[in-house]
């Protein structure tokens, strides 16, 4: 299909070709492939397979911030309103000044994520204090004034200073969403009523998410979850209906989220949504995918992970597959350390490869070649950067290499130049490696990943990084991981940007069931005696092994575990297993029959959350947890462990 402008003199008239798609009759009736006329004053976005491309066809990846339109997010929380009472003019002044005062404070953004606040839509009448939800007081008549009188300006304001919009409609998703229900009758007037807006519709600079955070989805059964089956493929349905009914009338990039509050998206590659112009919006926070956090999230739990190869694992299990379709933008992404109370994620920027968040999520963004992402830190605290983010000053949230701000400010301008790396570095660091060692056992691996720093800047390294060592029959260098052959110790070097740093490898035997290495506490507070083997978790708690790297079981045909005398098995004892994806990714189960519990080591081990499937599938060459669950409070004797 080929699309033509007729627009104004200061627009673009262009001309280009998508291809033909087809579109359902659920949302309106039947739908012509019919040339429809775009308009754009920036250089024209589209997606080409999994790459959001501009009209050269060359890869583009965004880099953004947000921004929310109610008084309470803006001062109100802080007893500081900047306006009230529908003050349009008052609203607009304090915005539009804040993007203006961004792009002045140096941030190289691209695109901004626009909150299309329910405030502005909600129905006068409604009650206070309620506990109804929002959505249920939506106001048709209302977001169609103030689309007209604060949300259009406002995306015409960022075009102008040269940024493309992504609009999200205010309000978020319910505990569980479903095609026909209320919700669904909210969303599908808000999309109906933007798709064909004057100013919005095949106005190519404005960019579509359908909604913010889905949690779980009714399958086709009215059976509530997500990330299974039957579920996956309800969300694509789901997601399809709007897609179709945006397509109607407009030919806007549309970003598709996941449920799990959009982090859950493996169910995209088998169930695809149908049409040419679109991506997935993704969220990502400490603790998710099994990164590193200081303090669980709200949404999915999940303290200080196992480090890099956890996180890319739980990242592959959900994030890869949808990126290997369409392009990514992420469209909430922050962390810094707890005690600044600001940002919504709580960890630290780490190295790539090792320990912390940041450093680590970079690596995975810039890997993948296809996602863009956003700073979800508060607008005012970019503005006010140039006052705080200066290295001369006390150390502050601006200013601390350990959060986001100071260093995607840098990330933000070597991207701006067209780079994934810094061009040079002041030095090299391994990321996970400490005190120049490193230790490894018998057939485990280790992801070798360089680190630029240039003064409190870090950077992980993508490009052009040589690894080398001492003695090939203890270690092996195989893509940008090191495997352990056989017991040992050698020397490995990395070399990256021009420098060159060395550090000592021990390789251990294959002992993973070391118990002065046994963790009572990974979920609920417990307590493990080294002597007796005795756990007691807390309340649902479970205690055992956790590895990072994960290891490699997939040589051996059994696990077993052996309850002693003592055990107290009113508690429900569990035997689990998991994989990178995490704690929350669910685990391969095992009940304890007679004292004993016997895991079959294969390929085709059914992951669950308390017995309940998840459809997906235990990966045994990468082993990051094992232990035992119970409901807390009862002793539980580990007479031995094993693989055989």
């Amino acid at each position: 299909m080929t699309l033509f402008s007729s627009c104004e003199k200061d627009e673009k008239i262009i001309e280009i070709t998508f291809p033909n798609s087809s579109t359902s009759q659920e949302n309106g009736g039947a739908v012509e492939n019919v040339d429809i006329p775009v308009i754009h004053k920036l250089p024209l976005l589209h997606t080409d397979g999994r790459y959001l491309v501009n009209e050269a066809g060359e890869h583009v990846n965004l880099h953004g911030f947000w921004q929310t339109n109610s008084p309470w997010f803006n001062g109100g929380a802080r007893n500081n309103y900047q306006w009230n009472n529908y003050d349009v003019d008052a609203c607009l002044n304090w915005n539009l000044k804040q993007i203006d005062d961004i792009i002045a404070a140096g941030w190289k953004v691209d695109f901004m994520r626009l909150h299309m606040d329910s405030y502005w839509s909600l129905a006068r009448t409604r009650p206070w204090p309620t506990d109804r939800a929002e959505y249920e007081d939506y106001d048709e008549e209302l977001f169609k004034k103030y689309l007209d009188e604060v949300f259009v300006p406002i995306v015409e304001h960022c075009i102008s200073k040269g940024l493309y919009v992504l609009l999200k409609p205010g309000y978020d998703a319910p505990d569980c969403i479903g095609k026909g229900d209320n919700f669904y009758r909210v969303l599908y007037s808000q999309w109906k009523i933007m798709s064909s807006h004057p100013k919005l519709c095949n106005n190519m600079d404005v960019m579509f998410e359908i909604l913010n955070e889905p949690r779980s989805i009714k399958d086709a059964n009215g059976v509530v979850g997500g990330n299974d089956d039957s579920h996956n493929k309800a969300l694509t349905e789901y997601m399809q209906s709007f897609v179709d009914l945006i397509r109607v009338n407009a030919k806007n990039i549309i970003w598709v989220p996941g449920t799990g509050y959009q982090s859950q998206y493996a169910g995209y590659a088998k169930y695809k949504i149908n049409d040419d112009n679109y991506g997935f919006a993704v969220h990502c926070y400490p603790g998710w995918y099994g990164s590193d956090a200081e303090k669980e999230s709200a949404e999915l739990g999940g303290a200080w992970g196992g480090g890099f190869e956890s996180f890319k694992s739980g990242w592959d299990a959900q994030i890869t597959p949808a990126a290997n379709i369409a392009p990514i933008l992420i469209t909430e992404m922050d962390w810094a350390p707890e005690s600044y109370g600001k940002s919504w994620g709580k960890s630290v920027t780490g190295e790539a490869g090792g320990h912390g968040f940041g450093a680590n999520f970079k690596w995975l963004v810039d890997n993948l070649g296809n996602a863009g992402y956003i700073l979800f830190t508060d607008p005012w605290d970019l503005a006010d950067f140039p006052k705080y983010g200066k290295e001369n000053l006390a150390t502050n949230y601006w200013n601390d290499p350990r959060g986001c701000p100071w260093q995607i400010y840098h990330w933000y301008k070597d991207y701006a130049e067209g780079r994934i790396q810094p061009a040079s570095a002041d030095d090299i660091v391994v990321g996970g490696v400490s005190d120049g060692k490193l230790s490894l056992q018998k057939g485990g691996s280790k992801f070798i990943i360089a680190n630029a720093k240039n003064g409190t800047k870090i950077s992980p390294v993508m490009t052009g990084t040589e690894i080398t060592v001492a003695d090939a029959s203890v270690a092996e260098v195989k893509g940008n991981k090191l495997v352990a052959l056989k017991s040992g110790k050698t020397k490995v070097t990395v070399k990256a940007l021009g420098i060159e740093t060395s550090f000592d490898v021990e390789v251990e035997a294959f002992n993973p069931f070391d118990f002065a290495k046994f963790n009572p506490n990974i979920w609920e507070t417990g307590s493990f005696n080294q002597s007796t083997h005795e756990l007691v978790t807390g309340q649902y708690g479970f205690g055992g092994w956790e590895y990072s790297p994960g290891i490699d079981i997939s040589s051996y045909k059994k696990l077993v575990c052996v309850l002693g005398e003592g055990s107290d098995m009113s508690c429900s004892p569990s035997f689990r297993i998991f994989d990178g994806g995490g704690y929350w990714d669910g685990a391969y189960e095992a009940s304890f029959t007679g004292g004993k519990a016997v895991i079959n080591i294969s390929g085709d081990m059914d992951k669950s959350t308390d017995n309940k499937p998840l459809g997906k599938k235990l990966d045994p060459t990468n082993i990051t947890i094992v232990g035992i669950w119970t409901t807390g409070g009862k002793p539980i004797v580990i007479e031995d462990i094993y693989l055989e």
